[in-house]
């Protein structure tokens, strides 16, 4: 298992997609994401993607992460969708319920296009 967090940037239809290349999203690990979602905010850019595809294990301090980086974009007026979520990383988001906050789509592309729809309501 990899113990690093690598992180694929990219932008696509006005969102940063930020594929998290990783087995675990735990503690320590998870503040680059964090920090890359400041510093694309600082850059003027407020709609992401995280892509979870390759997370095989996340602790609560990874959904912490994910939750203060909503608020984060929120609070600059963007908004924020994940894809890829393994059958464990979903049944933590809805035994902590946080499916209620936050937007999950099965594939990159749904998620890309939900958030385009928020891109073009402005």
């Amino acid at each position: 298992m990899s113990e690093v967090i690598e992180l694929a940037v990219r932008e696509t239809e006005g969102c940063i997609i930020l594929d998290i290349h990783a087995d675990n999203f735990t503690y320590p690990y998870t503040s680059v994401v964090k920090k890359n979602i400041s510093e694309h905010l600082a850059n003027g850019k407020r709609y992401f993607v995280l892509n979870a595809q390759d997370i095989k294990i996340v602790d609560s301090y990874g959904l912490a992460t994910i939750v203060s980086s909503l608020k984060l974009i929120r609070d600059h007026h963007g908004g924020l969708a994940l894809c890829g979520l393994n059958e464990m990383f979903e049944k933590l988001v809805k035994l902590t319920h946080m499916d209620k906050v936050l937007e999950i789509w099965p594939s990159e592309a749904q998620a890309t296009y939900y958030l385009s729809t928020l891109i073009k309501e402005g």
